[in-house]
């Protein structure tokens, strides 16, 4: 029996890495064009964000799941928290649009950080 996959597996994924380059990328470009209130306010959000991401993903491993990107969205879907949850990925949606003249990494920040850290940083 083979043994069940963890969290450090995650450390040896290649679509990881580039992920999370793509948004280190972006978020870099974005960091260039703002100010240090704004940074800060981008910071926090992005950091709630990816707290629940992360402590979800080191649940879901550790109980030996295996299809991470479908089970995380079905666990979005449902439940007592999925009409905010459905709101926050409508608001990705719209904010993607309302983007569209702007540079892409300010749509790679908020597809792949968070939309709401994106337009944070965006210049008035």
């Amino acid at each position: 029996m083979a043994a069940a996959p963890s969290a450090a597996d995650l450390l040896y994924d290649w679509q990881v890495w580039v992920y999370f380059a793509v948004l280190g990328a972006s978020l870099r470009h974005q960091l260039r064009r703002t100010t240090l209130a704004r940074c800060a306010i981008a910071t926090a959000i992005v950091s709630a964000t990816w707290f629940y991401i992360l402590r979800f993903t080191v649940d879901y491993k550790a109980s030996g799941g295996a299809d991470l990107f479908d089970d995380a969205y079905r666990d979005v879907l449902k439940g007592p928290s999925a009409g905010a949850s459905l709101q926050l990925l409508t608001w990705v949606v719209v904010a993607t649009c309302w983007a569209r003249n702007e540079p892409v990494a300010l749509v790679g920040t908020g597809a792949l950080g968070a939309m709401s850290a994106a337009f944070a940083l965006t210049p008035v």
